[in-house]
Order: C-alpha cells, then sequence, then structure tokens
C-alpha cells in the first residue's frame, strides 16, 4: 500500500507492476508449437501472436469511436464522446460518483486520477458538473486520446499548414460542373460565415407520442363537430359501444376504426347525429353504416380494431 502511494503521485496509467509484461510470456508459448520448430515457424509463430494482439488493438479503438455508453450521457461529456477512450469515461464516470457520495474538495481529494492517469480528478470536475461547460479535451492525456495506432508528433513541434489542402480543393474544384462549383463555394461560405449561412435548426417537435390529454381530445372534438356538415344516419342495437358513448371518447381520425355494416335499409332511422368519422367514409356507404366505433389511439388501434370486429372489447 506504502508503494502504491508513492507510485501514483507519477504518470503510470495505473499500471504499478510488471504482470502485463510478464504475462505475455505464457500467452506467446500458447501460440508457439513443439520444442522443435524451426526458426521460420517461430518467427511465423510471433507474427499471428503480434496480429492478434493488433486485432484486439483496433478493436478496442473502433469500439470508443462508434460506442456510446448510457452511463456517459452526460453533458460534460460532449466534447470527449467520440475522441477519448472508453477506459477514460469509466475512470470519469468513477471519480464522479466519489464525489457524488463523499464531500470531496482539494483538500481532501488526493488527485490521484490526474497524477498517475493524466485524467481530472474530482475535484477539477466539481465546477462542470454545476454549470453547463463542457471538460475541454485539452485536460485529456494525449494517451487516451490517441485512438490510432499512425506515429504521433507532438503538437510544438508540429507545423500545421493548409497549402496542400487547398490545393487538393482547387484541383477538384475545377474538375467539377458549373452547378456543383455553386453548390461547393456555398458550403465553403457557411462554414467560414456562419451567421450568413441559410442552414437553419430543425424544428423539435414539441407534441411528443402518447395518447392526448382530455383537454386537447375535448377540443379536438369541439373544432370537429363545428366543422362538420350535419348527416342523417341510423343504427340499430348492437353489443357494440353505442354511438352516444362513441361521442364521449371521440379522438382524432388517425387510426383504425371498426365500422359495423347491415344489409337491411328498409328501417327508418330513428335519430340524426354528428359524427365527424363519417367524412373519412364515402358517400355512396353511408346509408349501410348503422355503427362507428372510435377504438384507442394508443399506437395499438389495428389490433383493438381486429378485436372489435371479431366482437370480443377492444382492451
Amino acid at each position: 500500500m506504502f508503494v502504491s502511494v508513492w507510485i501514483d503521485q507519477h504518470l503510470n496509467f495505473e499500471e504499478r507492476t510488471t504482470n502485463r509484461a510478464e504475462s505475455q510470456h505464457s500467452k506467446l508459448k500458447k501460440y508457439i508449437g513443439p520444442k522443435n520448430y524451426s526458426l521460420d515457424k517461430f518467427i511465423g509463430s510471433i507474427d499471428r501472436f503480434v496480429r492478434s494482439q493488433l486485432t484486439a488493438i483496433y478493436d478496442s479503438f473502433e469500439t470508443s469511436l462508434i460506442s456510446r455508453r448510457h452511463e456517459h450521457n452526460l453533458k460534460c461529456f460532449d466534447d470527449l464522446r467520440g475522441f477519448v477512450s472508453l477506459q477514460a469515461l469509466d475512470k470519469l464516470v468513477g471519480e464522479i460518483q466519489r464525489l457524488c457520495t463523499h464531500r470531496i474538495d482539494f483538500s481532501n481529494c488526493g488527485c490521484i486520477i490526474r497524477h498517475s492517469c493524466g485524467l481530472p480528478c474530482a475535484c477539477m470536475l466539481a465546477p462542470y458538473l454545476n454549470s453547463d461547460d463542457k471538460i475541454p479535451l485539452d485536460s485529456i492525456d494525449v494517451f487516451w486520446r490517441k485512438l490510432n495506432l499512425s506515429p504521433a508528433i507532438f503538437v510544438a513541434t508540429e507545423e500545421i499548414r493548409c497549402d496542400s489542402a487547398l490545393e487538393m480543393f482547387k484541383e477538384d474544384f475545377n474538375e467539377q460542373p458549373e452547378f456543383v462549383k455553386k453548390n461547393m463555394l456555398t458550403r465553403l461560405r457557411d462554414f467560414f460565415q456562419p451567421s450568413k449561412t441559410r442552414i437553419k435548426e430543425p424544428a423539435i417537435q414539441k407534441n411528443t407520442r402518447g395518447r392526448p390529454s382530455l383537454k386537447k381530445q375535448q377540443k379536438k372534438r369541439a373544432d370537429a363537430a363545428s366543422q362538420a356538415p350535419r348527416r342523417c344516419s341510423y343504427s340499430t342495437p348492437s353489443k357494440f359501444v353505442g354511438l352516444d358513448q362513441m361521442e364521449s371518447n371521440q379522438e382524432p381520425a388517425r387510426h383504425s376504426s371498426y365500422v359495423s355494416t347491415i344489409p337491411d335499409l328498409n328501417e327508418v332511422p330513428p335519430s340524426c347525429y354528428i359524427n365527424p368519422l363519417m367524412n373519412e367514409i364515402p358517400d355512396m356507404f353511408h346509408p349501410y353504416i348503422s355503427h362507428i366505433q372510435n377504438v384507442a389511439g394508443d399506437r395499438n388501434c389495428g389490433f383493438r380494431a381486429v378485436a372489435v370486429s371479431l366482437g370480443y372489447d377492444e382492451d
């Protein structure tokens, strides 16, 4: 424990022992065959061993680039997801849980993860949780941000120039037809002058899925009743819900409904009623309609309509 405390004051990425290096001996022996292997077979075994490790490393990189875990859906992680490894995000989540469980400040934090892993510790994460600010990518050590095996280049010594990229853009631009050139220039202008762009954010749908509230249903029924023309039809007694009950449960005509018919046209219609759903049915069928039941519009309306058609309750 004393050695662990002393080692955690230095950058080690939580590698406190030599077990990770020594375990490679047993892994390599699994790929090596009999003791009388020739040199070329021995080199081939080492090559397969290294390639298997590279495959696992590439898989972990791709997982960190495209995968998104539920516990990482924090607003302060918006600039980190897809740019740092999942292991680093897991460690930050652990620090946030430690911050929420205990009263952590600069005096009792310890800052172990900052010294040993190059990640923000609990006392550094507290300001981001109490505000809408996001954790900057520069606060994460490059060890967790390198998600490829290309040669690393220090940013301080790297010369960043755009001449080659602009030359490639000009060559591709000159080879395009006129309408493509206009489109490319429009996109380029939108990138450099975002305040003058014609692209607007999509409108957010405030009316989410689900059954409408009772007030909305009553308002829609009143609007439909005031706009719909008066139609006269007749109804016969049946085991289904009556028209007067249907009127009290009326909903917008956005889903399946059950319509029952009878062949007898000699019966005199006892009364007239206003039914907005009659507008959805062609006029030639109106004399044959004896009952309309509007089932509940809870995204299961098709099944409810089938159940009512078979003589069962819609539930």
